[in-house]
């Protein structure tokens, strides 16, 4: 191979990995080949990279690498039901988008998918162009607000729920610390009431003290010789 073909295989290396670095990462959890073929296919030509897990629990170890920025869970799966994948990536901390979808349409079926931690519920049998228009419309959301996330590298730190997070996934911290500042009033009334409680408490073990008495001076009056009559 001459030097200007490995060159030009270089660059055509290159530029798709910088391709594949800026797609956007999609797992799809369904065990149906044929379905996810058509899934995959769709997503591919909109410029998606799509990962594959054909079972529940191949799912769950692919969800928790944390690589995927949105997810499509059938909720009917060998190994391990959709929904239980959902809520333990919600237990985990885990807040990537999901797109659940499933041939149980009832209301019922669609709230406990989303009540569960789907963010979104797509009912079978469905279009492909409007599934990949929802996964779509979930990765434009904003995930968090960027006026409480710091974010360095792959780490991020939530500073309302003081919650660190490493790609997506949550990871065990020192408890958390705070330097001494302002009180709120509401804090301040209630430590306020707890030391006249505890005033009150020591009240009641100390002996009662001894009433003093006061010295009163009388004056004598002066009589006049119509009152001493």
């Amino acid at each position: 191979m001459s030097d200007q073909e490995i060159t030009g295989a270089e660059t055509i290396a290159a530029v798709m990995a910088r391709e594949n670095k800026s797609m956007p990462r999609v797992l799809l959890i369904e065990d149906d080949k044929e379905t996810a073929d058509e899934i995959r296919a769709e997503l591919g030509d909109r410029g998606f990279d799509v990962d594959w897990a054909a079972n529940g629990i191949e799912g769950l170890d692919k969800a928790r690498s944390g690589n995927a920025e949105a997810m499509i869970i059938d909720r009917l799966l060998p190994g391990m039901d959709g929904l239980t994948i959902i809520e333990a990536l919600r237990r985990e901390g885990m807040r990537t988008p999901v797109l659940v979808f499933s041939a149980l349409g009832a209301v019922d079926d669609r709230v406990r998918g989303l009540r569960a931690g789907g963010d979104d519920y797509l009912t079978k049998p469905f279009a492909t162009v409007e599934l990949t228009a929802r996964i779509e419309a979930l990765l434009r959301r904003p995930a968090e607000s960027p006026d409480t996330v710091l974010r360095v590298g792959p780490l991020e730190l939530d500073l309302i729920e003081r919650a660190p997070r490493r790609r997506h996934s949550a990871i065990a911290a020192q408890p958390w610390t705070t330097r001494p500042g302002p009180v709120s009033r509401t804090k301040a009334t209630a430590t306020r009431w707890a030391v006249r409680a505890d005033e009150t408490r020591g009240s009641r073990k100390r002996p009662a003290a001894r009433p003093t008495v006061t010295e009163i001076t009388l004056t004598p009056l002066n009589l006049s010789s119509e009152e001493h009559r």
